[in-house]
């Protein structure tokens, strides 16, 4: 098994842990699967904006998945939608003023946009199309989605504890967003930092 398909081996796993991790909760079944579906797209879209701080940072160990961001990147954008889909649809009732009647909606709503359009735009057409530097320029526009996601998630989390029947639980859903949130930051910074560096070495 090549390194590639052990990583999205990873990514699956995860993302069944998420589900299992979701479906114990006695809750609505929709409710289950909008938070399924959320957390699962924002994780996706962490790994996606992660792969390239990585593979600057450990070029060895990370190179060679650069290659999977495009897909990875794509699939964030399939959780995100089910997430809109479910939430607009069941919870808000296909309403679509609701929409734009709550400051965490308002929010989703231009991430969703964006992630939507850089699904579009990752294939090898539009790169021809639009020219290499023009379309990562577009591609950039992932930290505008990152942002937003991220606020929206911190307006509508339920917070890090949960009372079940009587007893409290950590919620641990909460605390891998913002754990991978924070190591995403941190990544960039990271890579960021290391680009200058390699700058100011050639120059």
């Amino acid at each position: 098994m090549n390194k590639a398909n052990k990583f999205f081996l990873l990514l699956i796993s995860t993302i069944a842990l998420l589900a299992l991790y979701h479906a114990l909760f006695p809750l609505p079944a929709y409710v289950v699967f909008d938070r399924f579906f959320a957390l699962s797209g924002f994780f996706l879209l962490c790994v996606s904006m992660a792969l390239g701080p990585l593979a600057i940072l450990w070029p060895k160990e990370f190179c060679q998945l650069i290659e999977t961001r495009r897909a990875v990147g794509i699939a964030a954008c399939v959780f995100v939608l089910m997430h809109f889909i479910v939430a607009f649809g069941v919870q808000y009732r296909m309403q679509a003023g609701m929409l734009f009647a709550e400051t965490p909606l308002l929010i989703a709503l231009p991430a969703l946009a964006i992630i939507a359009l850089l699904a579009i735009f990752s294939n090898d057409y539009s790169v021809r199309m639009l020219g290499g530097k023009n379309w990562k320029n577009i591609q950039r526009l992932v930290y505008i989605a990152f942002v937003l996601s991220l606020i929206h998630y911190l307006l509508q989390a339920k917070g890090l504890f949960v009372p079940v029947g009587g007893i409290t639980f950590v919620n641990i859903a909460e605390v891998f967003a913002l754990a991978i949130g924070a190591a995403t930051i941190i990544l960039q910074l990271a890579g960021v930092a290391k680009r200058l560096e390699k700058t100011k070495r050639q120059g």
